[in-house]
């Protein structure tokens, strides 16, 4: 997994680049049907058409808490669950979540979050993971639960994970979601800024 260079990642695997950092996926929406989709012209699966009649997505596509964009987003993750598609469920709900953070709506950016921590967990209870490289789909869910500060939720999900086996980088991430809690703290990190913060802190320990 590439975490430093010319690209770098939040620690919920928001892309960051030196060139600006859009929300990588535009959802369409079909202005007749509401139907939202990466491609709206692409086949639609059985029953779809007949899901997005329905109250549960019409409420979603107007909610006016939301800004519209986050609601095509989060209109997408309702397909993608209706289509027994968690992975794309959970990346659709959090690109409304980079939404919301990139137009400083808190109370969706909050909202989104705790929607995709709790996608992860539903996954996971049928033995599904939302990333596959160990300690990686932790790192997410707690990351989730601490920017949208629920910390003891971000904290047992750490306290849970067996070490062996995660790569170095996570293992550093997930001690340091574990200090950031512990600080009550809901501000973004990348993985480049894991190790700079923790010496910085290390040294005023010791002046």
């Amino acid at each position: 997994m590439v975490v430093s260079g010319p690209k770098d990642y939040d620690l919920d695997l928001r892309p960051r680049t030196m060139t600006g950092d859009p929300v990588p996926v535009i959802i369409q929406c079909c202005p007749s049907c509401g139907y939202c989709a990466r491609d709206i012209g692409r086949e639609i699966t059985p029953g779809v058409r007949e899901f997005v009649t329905g109250p549960a997505y019409r409420s979603r596509l107007i909610d006016p808490a939301l800004p519209s964009s986050a609601c095509r987003h989060l209109c997408s993750g309702l397909i993608a669950e209706y289509e027994n598609n968690p992975r794309e469920a959970v990346r659709s709900v959090l690109h409304a979540a980079w939404i919301c953070d990139d137009l400083q709506e808190v109370a969706g950016s909050v909202s989104c979050r705790m929607m995709a921590a709790e996608q992860i967990i539903s996954a996971g209870s049928y033995g599904i993971r939302i990333r596959r490289e160990p300690g990686l789909n932790e790192l997410v869910l707690s990351d989730l639960f601490r920017r949208a500060g629920a910390f003891e939720e971000a904290a047992a999900v750490v306290s849970s994970v067996i070490y062996p086996g995660i790569s170095e980088d996570i293992a550093e991430a997930l001690l340091f979601e574990n200090a950031r809690i512990s600080h009550w703290d809901t501000l973004p990190y990348r993985f480049s800024e894991v190790q700079k913060i923790e010496k910085n802190e290390q040294e005023e320990i010791h002046v």
